[in-house]
């Protein structure tokens, strides 16, 4: 478990107000289509439309865990 409280392959979704608004795991391919990415500062990081993708996602040559 991670300091968020996440096991491995586990995600979290958020609103652009903050707002949880599900959980779940990504292992269950049920995670696609459109999806953005913030850090913890809130700041968007990447904006991803594909409509299958894989966990951890490279962005700048930066590979890291996402929570969403």
């Amino acid at each position: 478990m991670n300091k968020n409280g996440l096991k491995a392959g586990e995600y979290k979704l958020y609103n652009k107000n903050g707002t949880l608004s599900e959980k779940g795991s990504y292992l269950d391919n049920k995670l696609n289509g459109e999806v953005e990415l913030f850090n913890e500062s809130g700041n968007p990081v990447a904006m991803i439309k594909e409509k299958r993708f894989s966990l951890p996602i490279t962005i700048k040559e930066e590979s890291f865990p996402v929570y969403l």
